[in-house]
Formats: C-alpha cells, structure tokens, sequence
C-alpha cells in the first residue's frame, strides 16, 4: 500500500485532513482487502488496485481450488471492520482436513478436540 505522508516523510504522520488524502492499496487479496477497509473507516479515500481479472466473470478458472478457512487473528481483523457476524452466519465450521496419500488412501486430521471446529 502507498500512503501520502506530510513532509516529515514519516509515514506515521497522519495528514490534518483524510478526506483529502487518497490511498492506492495494491493487491485485492486478504491483506489489501481488509488494509482497504480500514483505512476507508479512517476517512480516507481509496484506490484499490488489482492485477487479476475478477474469476466470477471468467468462463474457466484453471488452478486447484481450496477451503478457505478462519482462525482466531483472521476473526479479530473482521471484528475490526464490522463484519464478523456476518461472514460467521455465511460460514460452516470445520471440524479437520482430510489427508489424500498418493496410493489413494485417505485419513481425517481432527483440527481440535471433540468436536472443536
């Protein structure tokens, strides 16, 4: 992310007027998302800047696709934004993984204890 600092040049500085600053966040993933959000609820304009096209839009995806799953720090950032509750009433809990071992066999990895999600 590139911040507009005063002419300290300490980007710890903030500027007497967020309204006038704007902010380019680079990258859409996770972090920049989330650097976005924040920083849209300190009052500051933002420009968010991504380099892949949006997959919703595209008639394939190649790649292996994956669970996107939460812990606690990631829980504490949506808290932060105002979110949680409502990614938590879209989500299911895990209870593990499993593991594919390359003669085909297959065994659960529980990611806590008795029925710990």
């Amino acid at each position: 992310a590139v911040v507009s600092t005063q002419s300290t040049g300490d980007p710890s500085a903030k500027m007497s007027s967020t309204e006038e600053t704007t902010v380019a966040v680079i990258g859409a993933g996770l972090v920049g998302s989330l650097t976005a959000c924040m920083l849209a609820q300190r009052g500051y304009n933002v420009d968010l800047y991504e380099y892949r096209s949006d997959i919703r839009k595209q008639d394939a995806v190649q790649g292996r696709s994956i669970n996107m799953t939460i812990a606690i720090r990631g829980l504490d950032a949506l808290q932060r934004i105002g979110i949680k509750d409502t990614v938590l009433d879209k989500s299911i809990p895990l209870y593990g993984r499993m593991i594919h071992n390359l003669d085909g066999s297959t065994y659960p990895v529980p990611y806590g204890v008795k029925d710990q999600a």
